[in-house]
């Protein structure tokens, strides 16, 4: 999450999608703006000391329609390995 929130940090007007193995996730606000575009359920994962954070998540077999959606929708996006 460290990276999430430096990378966030330096590009605060672009929603982050993250890869993470055979997933893409977005985080905290940037998962709330997605799940509305996307109709994607928000999901809480615990994070650290009992933080709770806002996720969403797809394989990434999916990426290039919800990337359209998102570009269509107005949203700049950053992918991130």
């Amino acid at each position: 999450m460290e990276k999430y929130y430096e990378i966030k940090e330096k590009h605060p007007d672009y929603l982050l999608i993250f890869r993470n193995a055979d997933f893409w996730e977005m985080y905290a606000n940037d998962a709330t703006i997605a799940s509305r575009v996307l109709n994607i359920d928000i999901r809480k994962q615990t994070h650290g000391h009992g933080q709770t954070l806002l996720m969403i998540r797809f394989p990434c077999n999916e990426l290039d329609n919800h990337l359209t959606k998102l570009i269509r929708s107005g949203i700049r996006v950053a992918l991130c390995e």
